[in-house]
Formats: C-alpha cells, sequence, structure tokens
C-alpha cells in the first residue's frame, strides 16, 4: 500500500535518483495515492512534487520546469542500484497506482548506464 508523506520530509533525509518517466501531470499522480503537491526549488529547478512510502520505500514524483508538459518522474533512493529490483520496485508502484505499461515512457532498465 502506498501512503503518502511530506515532500520536504523525504528529499531532507534522502539523496534521489530519477528511475521512470511517466506520461501523467504530478497532479494526477498525487492524487492517485492521496498526496498533496508541494512546490519548491533546489539545485535542479523548480518543481511540483509529492512523495509516498511504499512497503516501506520512500519515493518521490517530481516535474521540473522544463521538462516536458503532462510528465512526471519516479525517483528512488541512491542506495538503490541493482537495476532488476528498480524495474520490479517500478512495476509495483505501477501497479498500485493502476497505471497502465504504455505510460512508462521511459524507466532505469531502458539505460542502465545512466
Amino acid at each position: 500500500m502506498i501512503k503518502p508523506i511530506p515532500l520536504l520530509e523525504v528529499v531532507s533525509r534522502y539523496h534521489f535518483v530519477p528511475q521512470a518517466v511517466i506520461r501523467e501531470g504530478v497532479v494526477e499522480l498525487a492524487k492517485r495515492f492521496g498526496s498533496k503537491v508541494w512546490e519548491g526549488e533546489d539545485d535542479l529547478d523548480t518543481y511540483e512534487g509529492a512523495a509516498a512510502v511504499f512497503d516501506g520505500l520512500p519515493f518521490t514524483v517530481m516535474h521540473y520546469r522544463g521538462h516536458p508538459e503532462n510528465t512526471s518522474t519516479i525517483y528512488l533512493p541512491f542506495e538503490i542500484k541493482d537495476v532488476e529490483v528498480i524495474a520490479k520496485i517500478i512495476s509495483s508502484i505501477a501497479a498500485q497506482l493502476k497505471l497502465s505499461p504504455e505510460v512508462i515512457v521511459w524507466q532505469r532498465k531502458d539505460n542502465p548506464e545512466l
């Protein structure tokens, strides 16, 4: 089960890495797991985002200014590096959010060297 948590709570504790791009906006994704959408700015740019915990694992859903409209990126903690594990986590999150595979436009297993 996905449980929403405050975005600032997790971004201050973890270093996140992009792991999948979804063809759906942050607001729509956040509604799927009952999260508030936060706006802010970090070293990269301004963003809107949401955060949650899935099976004890925090993740964020972010959209940075300049990224394609109506897309979101799922970020996982830096410590998770195994591409197969990442693919399973993304698949599980997508299933929980009732996302069809077609809306995942990119994920780490497509370019593991990135």
